[in-house]
């Protein structure tokens, strides 16, 4: 087992220190290993670790080297990554985005989709074709390739605007923000078009899963709004993906979706991105009026507790990965962001690390 924590470049010396704490070391004498989940620019001084990593690609990697205006720049940071010594252990990227318009719409149509199953179709293909291209690029390397499932939703202010303190009013609602790879079935038909690896995020895959039962922040998204007769196009969509997708209507899925467990069964990953639980004991974009994504780990976290103990009876002998993506802090807007220390990120590595021992080595 391997534990990772996020970490841009400028962050290893001090991050690594944290893994020298009694809990960590206990873990260590049982086998599991710790390093990093490097996100951010890499830049000429490369990664200066003896420690595993792993490399996040940019959010909208998929988008930026199909364009022809930004091909360049995506190239490079692939090049810097295979002139990487020691290489990474993989890469993870998310699939591509779709109807990234800058004006974003009104409140009564944010959930409404603005294109069709051909242009969802189409950016399945560039997501497949990028990521088989990636396989072939690293292949004499042993770099695998991983995917990352992502949620259906975004907040109304991107999330760089309220990290840079930038001074635009922050709007705090949710709106449709769609990428290939939100459900176990689109997932599983990638990676079997491509043969990677799934990273399997927690918190996404509870955002998704609430948008698609109109449940939680969605419960007054009508379930009426679903196209009752698909066209072929529409419904060939459906049988591969699970999901149903007319311009006009909000998205919808093709099955009942059910609790969480059911999407970690199907997928069985390899790698899980991990967060804490927000107040309410869930995973919810928005709680009592504020941002909860990336929430710290508390030692009572029931939800997480649950979760792990399900992927250890599902996936007991299985060599899994763990990064725990509680890296976002509270020192932008803090009035913006669910209770979070300064030093939420190296608490809840000790929690999360408790949490381990108690459930998988006790």
């Amino acid at each position: 087992m391997k534990v990772f924590l996020p970490a841009n470049t400028g962050q290893l010396e001090e991050k690594k220190e944290w893994l020298q704490s009694n809990i960590c070391k206990k873990l260590s004498r049982k086998g599991v290993k710790f390093g990093f989940e490097i996100k951010g620019a890499i830049g000429a001084q490369g990664v200066k670790t003896n420690l595993p990593f792993g490399i996040h690609l940019p959010y909208c990697f998929v988008n930026s080297i199909r364009r022809l205006d930004s091909r360049k720049l995506a190239g490079l940071l692939i090049c810097e990554i295979e002139n990487l010594n020691p290489k990474p252990d993989y890469i993870v990227l998310h699939g591509m985005e779709l109807g990234n318009d800058k004006d974003l719409p009104s409140k009564e149509k944010r959930y409404v989709l603005r294109f069709g199953a051909d242009e969802y179709e189409r950016a399945f293909k560039n997501t497949v074709d990028v990521v088989r291209e990636l396989i072939a690029f690293f292949r004499d390397h042993s770099v695998k390739v991983a995917i990352e499932n992502t949620p259906l939703t975004d907040m109304d202010q991107p999330y760089e605007n309220i990290l840079q303190g930038k001074n635009t009013p922050p709007v705090l609602e949710t709106h449709l923000r769609m990428r290939i790879g939100s459900l176990s079935k689109d997932l599983l038909a990638l990676a079997r078009e491509t043969n990677c690896e799934i990273v399997h995020d927690l918190e996404h895959s509870a955002f998704a899963l609430d948008f698609m039962c109109r449940c939680g922040s969605y419960s007054d998204l009508k379930t009426a709004e679903v196209p009752c007769e698909l066209t072929v196009r529409e419904k060939s969509l459906a049988e591969k993906c699970g999901i149903i997708i007319r311009e006009g209507f909000a998205p919808s899925a093709t099955f009942f979706p059910g609790i969480i467990e059911e999407e970690v069964e199907a997928l069985r990953a390899k790698i899980y991105h991990i967060t804490g639980s927000c107040q309410c004991g869930k995973w919810h974009e928005l709680c009592n009026g504020k941002v909860a994504v990336h929430s710290p780990i508390i030692a009572d976290d029931k939800n997480l507790a649950r979760m792990m103990k399900f992927i250890k009876r599902i996936q007991p002998d299985e060599d899994l990965l763990f990064v725990l993506e509680n890296d976002i802090p509270a020192s932008k807007h803090p009035e913006m962001w669910t209770a979070r220390s300064p030093n939420a990120q190296k608490e809840s590595l000790e929690i999360f690390c408790q949490m381990l021992l108690d459930i998988w080595y006790k």
